[in-house]
Order: C-alpha cells, then structure tokens, then sequence
C-alpha cells in the first residue's frame, strides 16, 4: 500500500518558502507531519528549521521519502522548473507521492505537470490558493483543488491543517482555472471600488460617509474592507500583502485563457492596463491596493481616512 493511500501521509515537503509559504510550511510541521522545505532564501529554510523542519540543499531532496509536496512558487515556468527539471522534485519522488500545486498557474501547466508525473507514478493536485498572508499564518486558507477526488481524500489530513475552506473544482486544471476566474473578479471589484470612491470625493462626500453606506447596501464587497478600509485609507501601500507585480501575472494568465477558450474580457483587459500603468511608476512591488494612486493622480484626489472620521465603524 502507498504511503499517501488512506491518509496516511507521514512526511511532507513544502518548496517555496515567501509571503505565503512561510505560514504554510510552519502549519504542517506544527500539526505533527515531518516536514523538508526548499528555497532559495537559506534564511527562509532557517526560520522553518527553528520548528523542527529540515532544509534541503536542492528541490529533489525534499522528495525523498515524501508522501506529500506542497509547491508555493510564483509562476508556472517556476514550478516546471522544480519539479521536472535536473534537480527537480519527480526525478527523486517515489510511486504514489502526491504533488499538490498552491501556486497560481495557466492551466496548461498544470495539465502537463499531471502529464509528466503519471509517467513516474506521482499524482497531481492543482491546489490554487486564495485569501492572504495572514490567513496562510493561521492555516485558514482557501483551496480550490483540480484532479482526482480520492487523491484529494489522501492529501486532506495536510490541507486540513492549511485551509479552512478546500473546493473540489473538478479534474485537473479546474483548480487553477477557479483560481484565475476569482483573481480577475476581485480584481476588478477592487478598481471599481477605487474608482467609484474617487468619484464620491471629487462631488463632496467623505470616505467614511460612504464606506458606511456602502456597507450597508447591495454594494457591499470584501474588497471595501481588506483593500480599501485597510490598505487605501491608511496609504499602506508597502510592504505588500499581495504585491501588484503577481496580481499582474495572474490577471496576464486569466487573459491568456481567455483568449485560449474565446472568452472576450474588456473589463479586465482595462483593469489589467491599469495595473500596468502603476508598474511603469516602479510600484510592482508595492502592494495592489497601489493601482488606486494611478486614479488619484488621474483626478487629483486622495482616497484616504479623514483625520476626524465620523461614525464609519
């Protein structure tokens, strides 16, 4: 019987080790699994190390002797890399291991990483990630989780001690397609809250007269509070909780889909320019909340919290 069967995963690795991988890898060995982690920051692995987790010197290491792989890397070229290059984790891994991908990708990656490692007995999970650093720090993520259910069923003991919420979208690349489908819409809700909110200001309201009244109206959204509340009003714009330089990648892969299915996407092609815009001015790394000072400067106004605020709450 293989390890992974039955839920009976033992020993995990977890590659990529930043802004949310840093919560992740710390949850798993906290929940009691032995656990390998790779990256190419050694203070990151240290920092792991100080829970009991044991570094790697290269991806391949951490498939040895693993039932599970936790992937946290930036981009797809990024995960095909490390898992079928040289170095890479299938060339180490052993028959039954199961791959779960939380990094956001085209689907196409996704499909060819399920491809790959049939061909050595390794199972796939595109296993996209959604909510924050916070909640990858509490182990209440989101996972939206494309492949076969029972191999999902194996992986739940770990993705249980990560995610309070895992969706089962579908077989594999549904994962990675909600992912890219919920990227876009939150996206987009922020830039219309941003924009809306700008037009408010310049016809005489104050942000927190409308933030109350939004609140409490059909145009209430979730963006209004961790975007707008949170990041806007108190210009908390670095260091970036989700940099606007991976919103960008994310928004360039939906699109890219778009065009590979004959989606046709006019809002978010215009958002996605917008983001652009903030990127030329050097704020890739800043926070996305940071494509709202592309409007302000377009209308010469701040979105920002009052120095005496009302009863906005």
């Amino acid at each position: 019987m293989v390890a992974a069967q039955g839920g009976h995963v033992k020993k995990v690795g977890v590659i990529g080790l930043g802004t949310m991988g840093r919560g992740i890898a710390r949850n798993v060995r906290q929940a009691g699994f032995e656990v390998a982690v790779y990256d190419i920051n050694p203070d990151a692995m240290a920092y792991q190390a100080d829970f009991g987790s044991i570094p790697a010197e290269r991806p391949a290491d951490v498939a040895m002797g693993a039932d599970l792989v936790i992937s946290v890397l930036p981009d797809g070229p990024d995960v095909l890399q490390t898992m079928l290059g040289e170095e890479g984790v299938y060339h180490a891994a052993r028959e039954g291991m199961i791959h779960a991908d939380f990094s956001t990708v085209h689907p196409h990656v996704s499909i060819q990483l399920a491809e790959e490692a049939a061909k050595r007995g390794v199972r796939v999970l595109d296993s996209a990630m959604a909510r924050g650093k916070n909640e990858a720090e509490n182990g209440t993520l989101v996972l939206m989780v494309g492949g076969a259910k029972e191999d999902l069923d194996a992986a739940m003991p770990v993705l249980s001690k990560v995610a309070t919420d895992i969706h089962h979208c579908g077989p594999t690349g549904s994962g990675a397609t909600m992912k890219l489908v919920n990227n876009m819409i939150g996206g987009v809700i922020a830039a219309v809250n941003i924009e809306s909110l700008l037009l408010g200001i310049k016809a005489g309201l104050s942000p927190e007269t409308m933030m109350r009244v939004l609140t409490t109206t059909g145009a209430n959204n979730a963006m209004l509070q961790s975007l707008v509340r949170n990041k806007v009003f108190t210009r908390s714009f670095q260091p970036a909780g989700f940099a606007l330089d991976l919103q960008y990648k994310d928004a360039r892969l939906a699109l890219e889909l778009a065009g590979d299915v004959g989606a046709s996407m006019p809002i978010g092609a215009l958002v996605q320019q917008l983001r652009s815009s903030a990127r030329t001015k050097g704020k890739g790394r800043w926070d996305t909340s940071s494509i709202a000072t592309v409007w302000e400067e377009l209308d010469d106004a701040i979105i920002q919290a009052s120095a005496q605020a009302d009863d906005a709450g």
